[in-house]
């Protein structure tokens, strides 16, 4: 019933549906800083190449990045431990976004006078912290990783990536942080 009313170009761009998740902590006086809340993007539509959510499946994370004109080029690698990893105050960490293998879609485009074409998504990745700083804070396919620079001072948080397509697809995963 979604796309009822609509016709023509209007079926194959289609429409949005969000699902909202909240999860409430346990007890009868539950701490409202606990409460975790998020959504979902569900696109629905008849184009023969529908849009995906660009999912992030994990990360790499580098210690002591080296860039070259600019570019990230090596790195120490960290080892992730339930799903995340103990920085060092202050230091530098090169964050890599693992996208799922269809996060970036060919799909077929067709344009308001009915000329039909093959392009390629190009997912952008939006990165957000509870603490430390980023040198930017967002990154755009290929080059999705970004550089995060450690609090210096002790910190427990999270680290979240948000990937995001030209079409509306969003996904995203958490790094869990500490700073000793």
């Amino acid at each position: 019933d979604a796309l009822d009313g609509l016709d023509g170009p209007e079926l194959l761009e289609g429409v949005s549906a969000f699902i909202n998740v909240l999860a409430l902590p346990e007890g009868d006086e539950p701490d409202a800083d606990a409460l975790e809340v998020a959504y979902k993007r569900l696109p629905i539509s008849l184009a023969e190449t529908p849009n995906h959510n660009p999912d992030v499946v994990g990360f790499e994370v580098y210690a002591d990045p080296v860039f070259r004109d600019g570019t990230f080029v090596r790195g120490t690698a960290v080892t992730l431990v339930d799903g995340g990893f103990a920085a060092k105050r202050g230091a530098e960490y090169q964050l890599v976004p693992l996208l799922a293998d269809d996060a970036v879609e060919t799909y077929r485009f067709t344009a308001d006078d009915g000329t039909a074409e093959d392009r390629t998504e190009e997912p952008f990745i939006t990165w957000y912290t509870e603490g430390g700083s980023f040198r930017q804070n967002f990154s755009l396919h290929p080059y999705t990783s970004t550089t995060w620079t450690a609090p210096d001072a002790a910190f427990d948080g999270v680290l979240v990536a948000v990937a995001r397509d030209r079409r509306g697809g969003m996904g995203w995963s958490s790094l869990r942080l500490s700073v000793p």
